[in-house]
């Protein structure tokens, strides 16, 4: 979460404990780039449910 706040975008509880919606100030690639910088690469969900998939 720090991350994301960090570069610029706003956290927006979702009501569902620990989800959240993130709120871009626009959709410009040098913003789309940053929220992309906050995250490191695919890994698979430990809880299970849907398949990794690759882009």
């Amino acid at each position: 979460m720090g991350a994301v706040q960090q570069a610029g975008s706003e956290l927006l509880a979702t009501g569902e404990w620990p989800h959240y919606d993130i709120v871009l100030t626009d959709l410009s690639d040098a913003t789309v780039e940053r929220l992309r910088d906050c995250f490191g690469p695919p890994s698979a969900n430990p809880a299970g449910g849907a398949r990794l998939v690759e882009p």
